[in-house]
């Protein structure tokens, strides 16, 4: 439950800082996702996490265009490592004005491309074309 609130904690703070983010041209967008944390804590001996920083330039208002890394890891007791990876460009516009009932906030949708691979430690790897889209 801990972890829980530490989570919690750092979500709350990174919607805080990211709710005074300008979205002007000329402008950088830094950030990133944190994704599939498993610390194994309360059943077996497993670990898993994935991090993928995100560093992009406003080209004009509204649109920013820049990159990404991405780098997750699952490994388990008795289990074989998996190791995930990947880079690429990435592009973010944000939607309408706004609105006094989200205040501060915006709507935005972002499509990303690149390579990326996922490595076993006692098995076959993948490699190849990584595509994104969404809200």
């Amino acid at each position: 439950m801990k972890n829980y609130k530490i989570l919690f904690a750092i979500a709350l703070l990174a919607s805080a800082l990211s709710s005074n983010a300008q979205i002007q041209k000329g402008n950088i967008l830094i950030g990133g996702d944190l994704a599939n944390v498993n610390l194994g804590l309360n059943g077996p001996k497993i670990f898993s996490a994935e991090i993928t920083p995100k560093v992009a330039l406003f080209i004009k208002d509204n649109l920013a265009l820049g990159g990404y890394v991405d780098l997750g890891l699952e490994t388990a007791k008795h289990s074989a490592t998996t190791t995930n990876y990947g880079i690429g460009a990435l592009g973010r516009y944000y939607l309408g004005k706004e609105k006094e009932i989200i205040k501060h906030s915006r709507f935005f949708g972002e499509a990303t491309v690149g390579l990326g691979g996922v490595n076993v430690s006692d098995g076959d790897n993948t490699n190849g074309l990584n595509i994104s889209a969404g809200p």
